[in-house]
């Protein structure tokens, strides 16, 4: 499998620990992702009746955390309740914690 130079390929299972975390925070809505390679992270947009959630998780992120660590550590870092109360910004999610993609 060819990867970009500099790009790591995210496991596809870590991906979807971080679907499957949107999914229980989001039941009733259509998640979409995609890589997002100039910005070294992975794309999540959550879209329900009235709004289209966006977060994207960095690959630090994704590397840094197991699959089974992935959910609690974004629960810790209330990514949800962040996208609620910002439904037309960006959540970035690294390592460290969440910032806005206009920090």
């Amino acid at each position: 499998m060819d990867s970009c130079a500099g790009v790591d390929m995210v496991d596809e299972n870590k991906i979807k620990a971080v679907i499957d975390y949107l999914r229980g925070e989001f039941p009733q809505c259509k998640i979409e992702d995609w890589p997002v390679i100039e910005n070294q992270a992975h794309h999540f947009r959550i879209i329900d009746e009235k709004w289209a959630f966006r977060t994207e998780v960095s690959e630090e992120f994704l590397s840094r955390y197991d699959k089974s660590a992935i959910s609690d550590k974004l629960r810790k870092f209330t990514l949800a309740e962040h996208l609620r109360e910002l439904p037309s910004d960006v959540v970035l999610v690294t390592s460290t914690g969440l910032k806005l993609d206009y920090e």
